[in-house]
């Protein structure tokens, strides 16, 4: 007779069941956090519209209820990076991942800058600087980010699995992560261009998202919690509902000024509550993401688009605000259509999403294209 399953035993072994099916998620998380990027930037440019209406307010709505993205992100990389316990040696980890990271930042960096820095003559000191800050494009500056991220992953992880402190650690990380957003936002004033304050080399814009990070190590390690709330249908409604009204309280920060006629970057503190409110907008949306075709394959147009999304996400985040701008271009001089239109959000955003995707897949057959992808 043999004798049945020791209970830690069982415990260990559904938690790592919870693991690979949270694996099996994280292309279509990564591509519906890259997906919401493009609709992030998208909708950006509707709070320049005047007066303030009500497709200003519902633009408004949608780019919160999508401000997700980047912490989901963050969050399943921290995770990803704890099932290897190989990841905490810093040496042999820097050599499987930095290049992987560094190399195609730097060559997007060239191009962008190529772009928006015409002047030949100063374009090298513009693109070193660009690379050092993040500021080739209003998209790069988390690439520093993650990099900073990576760079102190077997630091933080080391700590974290050794810490007594368990979950509070979490809260830690989140704490020091809404202390640093009201510091920068509030204290200190927003450094000039050529500052020292905007250099992440100085290794602090990583502080704008530890907190999401060192989720992904709770993540990890209470894998099947998190996993059988996803599967309970009262978890699923309530999440969506927290979703919803946490982006619309965020919608309502931010129309505050708009609605009394202040330029929206001009009014006090307006992308405060995004950092204060992340947290509770973010963890609710990754319920749901983690739930969404639960050991299933997502078929049909948007389950591929959000599949390969995924799979390219680096690629895709890299490339899709130059295919905007062309399809921008296009229907501004082809169609009349500004990029305020609800015509030109409704066919750009798929447009640029299935575009970037292409794109991505044709540069994955040229020569170094793991380097560009």
């Amino acid at each position: 007779m043999t004798r049945p399953p020791r209970a830690d035993t069982t415990a260990t072994d559904s938690a790592d069941d919870a693991r690979r099916l949270l694996v099996y998620q994280l292309t279509r998380i990564r591509g519906a956090c890259v997906l919401g990027v493009i609709l992030i930037h998208l909708t950006a440019p509707f709070p320049a519209r005047v007066p303030f209406d009500w497709l200003t307010a519902l633009m408004l709505y949608l780019n919160s209820l999508t401000r997700f993205a980047v912490p989901i992100f963050v969050l399943v990389s921290g995770f990803y990076l704890s099932l290897n316990g190989r990841n905490e040696r810093a040496g042999p980890f820097y050599r499987r991942t930095l290049k992987a990271l560094v190399i195609p930042y730097v060559v997007y960096s060239a191009g962008y800058a190529m772009i928006s820095h015409r002047d030949a003559a100063g374009w090298l000191q513009a693109w070193l600087w660009a690379t050092l800050t993040g500021t080739a494009f209003y998209h790069l500056w988390f690439i520093p980010v993650i990099l900073e991220l990576y760079l102190l992953h077997p630091i933080l992880r080391r700590w974290y699995r050794r810490s007594p402190l368990g979950g509070r650690f979490v809260l830690l990380a989140v704490a020091a992560q809404v202390t640093w957003a009201v510091a920068t936002d509030v204290a200190i004033k927003p450094p000039a261009a050529d500052s020292w304050l905007s250099l992440p080399a100085v290794g602090l814009s990583f502080l704008s998202y530890v907190g999401y990070f060192v989720m992904g190590y709770f993540l990890h390690d209470c894998a099947s919690q998190v996993v059988n709330a996803a599967r309970r249908p009262a978890v699923i409604v309530a999440s969506g509902l927290a979703w919803a009204a946490t982006a619309a309280m965020i919608a309502a920060w931010r129309a505050i000024p708009l609605a009394d006629g202040q330029v929206f970057l001009s009014a006090a503190h307006p992308t405060l509550a995004i950092s204060l409110l992340g947290p509770a907008l973010s963890l609710p949306a990754f319920v749901i993401l983690a739930g969404w075709h639960q050991g299933a394959r997502a078929t049909g147009p948007t389950g591929w688009l959000v599949h390969t999304s995924g799979l390219y996400a680096y690629g895709v985040y890299y490339l899709h605000p130059l295919v905007y701008e062309l399809v921008a271009w296009s229907f501004i001089h082809g169609a009349g259509l500004g990029k305020t239109s609800v015509m030109f959000l409704v066919i750009a955003f798929p447009g640029v999403c299935v575009l970037s995707v292409w794109l991505v897949k044709a540069a994955a057959r040229l020569p170094f294209a793991r380097y560009l992808t």
